[in-house]
C-alpha cells in the first residue's frame, strides 16, 4: 500500500514546496520528542491462532472499545470494510475465471524458484544484519531486495562500478572547489551539489600512447522522472538501481541514491517517512537536525510537511511520520519492501513469506510503529477473507459472523486498522490524491515532448573535449 503511492506524494511535494518555501533555504530543526513506550501495546507477529486457523496469523494489540464507539467513524469505518472485502471478492473471483489465472502459477516449477529467490533474499538481508548490526551495507540491502524482484537495471558489477566512480568524483570535485573531505557539512553539501547541478571535475588519466594528460569530466543532475511515477506499470521505477541507471528518479529512489552516496564518503545520513514519502535527515557540525528533498534539492521543516502532507500530531509522536531511520533501521525496512514486491509478483500466495518478512523485520522496530508493516498486514488479512467467503460463497457480509474463521480473520482486520489510527495515520482529504495525478500526468506530457526518457539507461559521466 505504502510504495502504490509513494511517488504520488514525493510529486506533491515537488509541486507545492515552490509556493511555501524558499530554495535554498536551510532551516536546522530539533527532532520531535519519543513518546512514551507504554502507550503502545506489544505485537506478537509469530503467534498461532485457534484450531479452525489453517494458517499462522499476527497477533495485533487489542486496543480500548472507544476506538469503535465513536458513532460517525464506526459508520465510516464499517462502509469502508464492506466497500473493501467486497471489490476484493470480485476481483478474486475474475481472476478465478481467467484462462491463465495467477493461481495456476502456484502450482508450477518457476513458483517455486521464484520462491526460493525472495527466501534467499530474506536471508541474506537477516545476515546483513547479524554480521554488523551498527553499520550494515545499504548497497547490499538495496541490491538484495530489487535483485529478489528481479531484472534489475544494473548488474551488481555496474551499481558497485557506478558508485565508486561516483563517490570518487565528488571527493575530487571538493578538493578542486576548497572542501575540507573531512568535513561532514561539506561532504553533504557535495552530494546534494552532485545529485542537483552539472558539476564539471579536472582528471589526469593516461593516454594511448602511454602519454599523460589531463581532461574535463563532467557528471549531469538526476531529474524527477514523471513516466509512470506511481510505479503501476512497471515496479522497477521505484528502485535504486533504475535511478543510477538512468539519472531518473522520485522520492522513493533519490533518498535512497543520497543515501548510498553517503555510506560511500563514511557520512551520517539517515532516511525518514512522510505519507507515503521519504525524505533524507542528517546532523549538521552544529548539531542541527536538517530534512532535505533529494528531488528538488530544498530544505524544508518538519512543519511544512504536517500541514501538507497532512500529518497528526500523533503521527509525529509515535513516530510514524518524520522519525529518522538509522542504517539497521532501513535494512529491516528493507524486509517489508521484499515482502511488497512479492505481493506484487506473488499475489495469489499463502502469506507465509510475507509473515517471514514482517516477523524478521519487527524486531528492529521495538516500539511497534512501522506503519509500512501495518499496511502489509492489513493487506494480508484482506486478501485472506476476500479469498475464502469467495470460496464459500458468502455473498452476505452479515453471515460472516456465522462463520468463526471469517469472523475471526475480519475482528484482526477491523484491530489492525483500528492500531493504524491509533498510531496517528490519517487518509487523505477527498480529491487531493486525484489532483495530483491529474498533474503527474500532466508533467510526464511535457517530459516527453522534450524527449527524456527515465527509461533508458545513460550515462550521467562525460568527457569536455
Amino acid at each position: 500500500m505504502q510504495k502504490l503511492l509513494l511517488s504520488i506524494f514525493c510529486l506533491f511535494t515537488l509541486l507545492n514546496c515552490q509556493a511555501q518555501t524558499a530554495p535554498g533555504s536551510t532551516t536546522g530543526i530539533v527532532p520531535p520528542p519519543p513518546p512514551k513506550s507504554e502507550t503502545f501495546n506489544p505485537v506478537n507477529i509469530n503467534s498461532q491462532t485457534n484450531a479452525t486457523s489453517k494458517v499462522d496469523r499476527l497477533d495485533v494489540p487489542r486496543q480500548s472499545t472507544s476506538v469503535y464507539i465513536r458513532s460517525q467513524e464506526e459508520q465510516k469505518q464499517k462502509k469502508k470494510e464492506v466497500d473493501l472485502v467486497t471489490s476484493e471478492v470480485e476481483k478474486y473471483k475474475r481472476s478465478a475465471l481467467q484462462p491463465n489465472s495467477i493461481k495456476r502459477y502456484i502450482d508450477t516449477s518457476q513458483y517455486g524458484k521464484d520462491l526460493a529467490v525472495f527466501q534467499m533474499a530474506l536471508g541474506q538481508l537477516k545476515k546483513l544484519l547479524a554480521y554488523d548490526q551498527s553499520n550494515p551495507s545499504l548497497a547490499d540491502a538495496f541490491y538484495i531486495t530489487e535483485s529478489a524482484y528481479g531484472d534489475p537495471y544494473l548488474t551488481r558489477k555496474e551499481y558497485d562500478n557506478l558508485l565508486n566512480r561516483s563517490a570518487a568524483f565528488i571527493e575530487t570535485w571538493m578538493q578542486q572547489n576548497k572542501y575540507d573531505l573531512n568535513n561532514n557539512d561539506d561532504k553533504h553539501l557535495a552530494i546534494q551539489k552532485f545529485m542537483s547541478e552539472r558539476l564539471t571535475v579536472t582528471e589526469a588519466y593516461t593516454s594511448k600512447d602511454g602519454t599523460k594528460a589531463v581532461k574535463q569530466s563532467e557528471h549531469l543532475p538526476f531529474f524527477y522522472d514523471f513516466d509512470d511515477f506511481e510505479g503501476k506499470s512497471d515496479h522497477r521505477n521505484f528502485f535504486v538501481t533504475k535511478c543510477l541507471a538512468t539519472g531518473g528518479g522520485q522520492c522513493n529512489s533519490m533518498p535512497m541514491v543520497y543515501l548510498l552516496l553517503a555510506e560511500k564518503l563514511n557520512v551520517p545520513a539517515y532516511l525518514s517517512f512522510a505519507p507515503q514519502h521519504a525524505l533524507v535527515k542528517y546532523v549538521k557540525n552544529n548539531g542541527e537536525v536538517v530534512n532535505y528533498e533529494a528531488t528538488t534539492n530544498w530544505h524544508i521543516n518538519n512543519s511544512w510537511y504536517e500541514e501538507n502532507l497532512f500529518i497528526s500530531a500523533d503521527a509525529v509522536r509515535s513516530g510514524i511520520f518524520l522519525d529518522t531511520f538509522n542504517k539497521q533501521k532501513i535494512v529491516a525496512n528493507c524486509m517489508l519492501d521484499l515482502a511488497n514486491e512479492y505481493i506484487r509478483k506473488m499475489p495469489n500466495d499463502n502469506g507465509k513469506f510475507i509473515q517471514d518478512c514482517l516477523w524478521e523485520s519487527h524486531f528492529y522496530f521495538p516500539r511497534n510503529n512501522n506503519i509500512y508493516a501495518y499496511f502489509i498486514y492489513s493487506s494480508l488479512l484482506k486478501g485472506w477473507l476476500s479469498k475464502y467467503i469467495a470460496l464459500r460463497n458468502i455473498t452476505d457480509l452479515e453471515k460472516i459472523k456465522q462463520d468463526r474463521w471469517a469472523y475471526d480473520l475480519q475482528k484482526e482486520y477491523q484491530q489492525n486498522e483500528a492500531y493504524i489510527q491509533e498510531l496517528g495515520y490519517r487518509d487523505l482529504p477527498e480529491g487531493v490524491y486525484e489532483a495530483v495525478v491529474r498533474e503527474g500526468r500532466a508533467r510526464n506530457e511535457m517530459q516527453k515532448q522534450i524527449h527524456l526518457s527515465g527509461k533508458e539507461k545513460r550515462d550521467l559521466f562525460s568527457s569536455i573535449q
